[in-house]
């Protein structure tokens, strides 16, 4: 049996978790999680609930190394909904997300 050696091509792994089908990929992912996020939203004047969007880049994640998908509140109270008011909406959807 012969001897089989494996020499990963770290530049096209980047080109392919930076690359626009992983950006597709993953904004789809998170667009899943929007309707659930606005589902579980407290909603006194419903500009929370009105202010979820997906921000997809290249080069994100903690490293730099790979695309990322965001789903983001731009609301000023979002902070504050998320963790002195604990509702924790994002990282409910987010678990959710974990899920699929």
């Amino acid at each position: 049996m012969g001897k089989i050696t494996y020499r990963p091509d770290f530049a096209g792994l980047n080109k392919l978790m930076n690359g626009p089908e992983m950006q597709q990929l993953l904004r789809g992912i998170a667009e899943k999680g929007v309707p659930f996020a606005e589902s579980i939203s407290p909603e006194r004047t419903g500009e929370y609930k009105a202010s979820f969007s997906v921000e997809v880049r290249s080069h994100g994640g903690v490293h730099g190394d790979r695309a990322e998908a965001k789903i983001v509140n731009s609301s000023p109270h979002a902070a504050r909904v998320e963790w002195q008011d604990g509702y924790h909406v994002l990282n409910r959807t987010a678990q959710q997300l974990g899920s699929l």
